[in-house]
């Protein structure tokens, strides 16, 4: 067999030095046709409802009028529609319009000026930002701050309180604040534990397209028994591992040591397992910030 690569020779100059070239992401351009059919659909949704009401702006939609924007338009869950109208009303607005657009406090008779989006202001933030992209990457976008390139458990409160408020499941969670916030605490844990698998506290894009959250986010705003969607958001888990914590916290400090996570399960952990556990092997993080010690988040 001749061999096609013998007389292709390869010089290398040894003293040659190539830094790492940084390429600027990619960022995909919307067709026309596309944006034409966006602005053609919203002004659609932007009428009905507006036609339905008898009072308020005549070309703009409140945030409470905003979900069939967010789940036919921009084909995201409910739970993110909070959350987008606040992205694309700062994306058009200043500071001082930001400040003045609050919403009316309750016993308050002073008048407030209440936020609101025209089609063009969505429209402009929304294909500028999110929509030439997946849906992966466009919730990512959407959670993620403008300067970094990962999500942190804070940019995961406003989803899980907008679960909080609007599944039929937690409605009970109405009246005791202290639960809607321990369910929070553990419902984002739950989704850095399984996603975040490097333990850095800094979830990436690709750790979050490996994962199945948004699948799940899906089931739960089609599921009325948060019970039943396990991954994530169920309360009876979120139950047993409050409870749990809070047999072994004997003092009630929130912080549990060597001591009391010995006691797990009637003295079944092994003194070496725990000590593993409570020096956070395997995780590189440590919540409670002394060594030796977890809080209920670790």
């Amino acid at each position: 067999q001749t061999n096609l690569f013998a007389n292709n020779k390869i010089t290398i100059n040894k003293n040659l030095i190539i830094d790492d070239i940084q390429f600027p992401p990619l960022i995909p351009i919307l067709d026309d046709s596309i944006i034409e059919k966006n602005r053609l659909r919203t002004q659609e949704i932007f009428t009905s409802i507006i036609n339905q009401r008898n009072d308020g702006p005549k070309n703009a939609l409140y945030m409470e009028e905003f979900y069939d924007v967010t789940v036919k338009i921009c084909d995201m869950t409910p739970y993110c529609n909070s959350l987008l109208f606040s992205r694309a009303y700062q994306s058009c607005h200043t500071e001082e319009e930001i400040k003045a657009a609050t919403y009316l406090v309750e016993d308050d008779n002073t008048p407030q000026l209440i936020p609101t989006l025209t089609v063009d202001e969505f429209l402009s933030y929304w294909h500028q930002y999110l929509a030439p992209y997946d849906g992966t990457s466009r919730f990512f976008k959407l959670l993620c701050n403008d300067d970094v390139n990962y999500l942190v458990r804070q940019d995961f409160v406003p989803i899980v309180s907008q679960i909080i408020k609007l599944h039929p499941g937690l409605r009970f969670l109405e009246r005791v604040p202290l639960f809607q916030d321990k369910y929070a605490i553990t419902t984002i844990a739950r989704i850095f534990y399984e996603i975040n698998k490097s333990g850095s506290e800094r979830m990436t894009l690709n750790e979050l397209k490996k994962s199945n959250f948004l699948e799940t986010l899906v089931m739960l705003s089609n599921e009325e028994d948060i019970n039943k969607i396990y991954d994530y958001f169920s309360y009876e888990y979120y139950y047993v591992i409050y409870c749990k914590f809070w047999e072994l916290d004997t003092d009630h400090n929130s912080l549990i040591n060597l001591d009391d996570l010995l006691a797990y399960d009637n003295y079944s952990l092994t003194h070496v397992a725990a000590e593993r556990i409570i020096h956070s092997y395997g995780r590189f993080s440590n919540r409670s910030g002394t060594q030796g010690i977890m809080n209920y988040e670790d």
